[in-house]
């Protein structure tokens, strides 16, 4: 039997393959996990950005708890696929609430998420509505971002929306939806009421 030890016996050729394997694992789970954080902070400064465009008069943001029987479920039986992200409470120098910031995603556009961020008041008025994904047709469902369809929504005080597909609202509960991407446009009603449900229901409860 030889003297040799057994990683003397190996291969060199064996080792140095050996080493670069290891060395690439190492690499390339540094870059996973330097992405992975890169992506997480992108999100929550997207995030961040939705809340100040919605709730402008607020200082500081403060997370509202939503309730562990909503966390990650769809949300309700009258918003489609939707669900509730995270919500806050946007409060100004002194402390006090001017309005509260809720993000949900509707999974039903018609090329995937749209995500969004509604500001509402705590009289229940609507103050704006921020996207933080869309991806629908441009030139269609992308009108979705556009002030002729979301600022529809602004500085109303309804418990939801009806879309109207061939325009010509006249409520305050009514939203005319973009021609030609009804399905992008129920997806931001959707995803809207949700929000006004959540701030009605469930916040404070």
């Amino acid at each position: 039997m030889s003297s040799k030890s057994i990683f003397k016996r190996i291969p060199k050729p064996v080792v140095t393959l050996a080493l670069i394997s290891l060395i690439a694992g190492l690499a390339l789970s540094s870059v996973f996990t330097l992405t992975e954080s890169a992506i997480a902070y992108n999100k929550e400064l997207a995030a961040q950005e939705a809340y100040r465009a919605v709730l402008p008069e607020a200082e500081t943001f403060e997370k509202v708890p939503v309730p562990v029987d909503i966390e990650g479920q769809v949300y309700g039986d009258s918003f489609g696929r939707t669900f509730i992200n995270e919500a806050v409470a946007g409060k100004d120098a002194s402390g006090g609430i001017v309005g509260y910031a809720v993000s949900s995603t509707c999974a039903e556009g018609y090329s995937g998420n749209v995500t969004l961020t509604v500001g509402v008041k705590p009289d229940g008025t609507l103050t704006s509505v921020s996207f933080t994904e869309l991806k629908e047709t441009p030139g269609k469902g992308m009108l979705c971002d556009e002030p002729a369809f979301k600022d529809q929504f602004v500085g109303r005080n309804v418990p939801a929306f009806k879309l109207l597909k061939d325009g010509g609202s006249e409520a305050p509960d009514e939203i005319d939806g973009v021609s030609g991407a009804t399905i992008s446009s129920k997806a931001v009603v959707n995803a809207v009421n949700a929000a006004l449900d959540f701030c009605a229901t469930q916040i404070g409860r």
